[in-house]
């Protein structure tokens, strides 16, 4: 897998509600093949507190309705900034490829490293962007840095494909309008988003996905001049790889 630590898509929350996009991109992920672990937070809907780290065990099912009810019940709080779970993350398994370099290194680890390398998190989120209008973010993290940095290129290659089949079953079912995925070096800014919004290159970000809503706004001829990698999707999305890092 690349180095890339987050992937972001955006949503509008006029287009869905946050229990679709909630219930939308768990189901996809676990149509994908991710597997739904546990809640792992600070405080639950009901503010009950425990402590950080207790994994609250739930059904995947029940989680949009988890996310919907939490907001209803702190939406009128001052500065109240929305994310779900509070203060933590959904966390899911999948079982990316590791080469023998990665065994290899894994092995002289603590013994959950292997375990860990398996971890995706999940979060929902809402922002303002800078050209106005409030949005729901979906933040997905990669954790572990053995499966992150290093391996051989066609072990990269393969899960970075398996991630583009989360993102397109994601954008099946509930159609965000745009992404990014970024190194740790970026810090996974939305750049991109902001240039693009302006009649601009998309350029800032590793990996973009211009969704159906925004594609009006993407040079396609410019694209190909670049030269630049795309995987397009059913419904036109398209994803760019905006470096050549890990290109067979």
């Amino acid at each position: 897998m690349p180095d890339f630590y987050y992937i972001d898509l955006y949503f509008d929350p006029e287009e869905k509600t946050l229990r679709e996009i909630v219930d939308g991109c768990v189901y996809s992920l676990i149509c994908s093949g991710a597997t739904f672990e546990k809640v792992f937070l600070v405080s639950s809907s009901n503010r009950k507190q425990v402590s950080i780290g207790e994994h609250v065990q739930i059904e995947p099912q029940d989680l949009g309705v988890m996310a919907e009810t939490y907001f209803e019940e702190h939406e009128g709080e001052t500065n109240f900034l929305f994310s779900f779970p509070p203060l933590g993350r959904i966390m899911f398994k999948y079982d990316f490829v590791l080469d023998q370099y990665m065994m290899d290194e894994i092995a002289e680890e603590e013994a959950d490293t292997k375990s860990s390398a398996n971890d995706i998190g999940v979060t929902f989120s809402y922002s303002v962007s800078e050209h106005g209008g409030k949005r729901m973010k979906v933040s997905m993290s990669f954790w572990e840095e053995y499966l992150l940095k290093h391996g051989s290129w066609e072990v990269h290659r393969r899960n970075i494909e398996k991630i583009y089949s989360f993102i397109g079953a994601i954008n099946q079912n509930v159609e965000p309008y745009f992404g990014a995925m970024n190194s740790e070096l970026h810090l996974n800014t939305d750049k991109s988003h902001d240039l693009l919004r302006e009649g601009k290159f998309p350029e800032g970000n590793d990996f973009v996905f211009v969704g159906k809503q925004m594609l009006h706004l993407l040079d396609m001829d410019e694209v190909k001049a670049r030269g630049i990698r795309q995987t397009v999707m059913p419904n036109k999305a398209v994803i760019l790889e905006l470096t050549d890092k890990w290109a067979l």
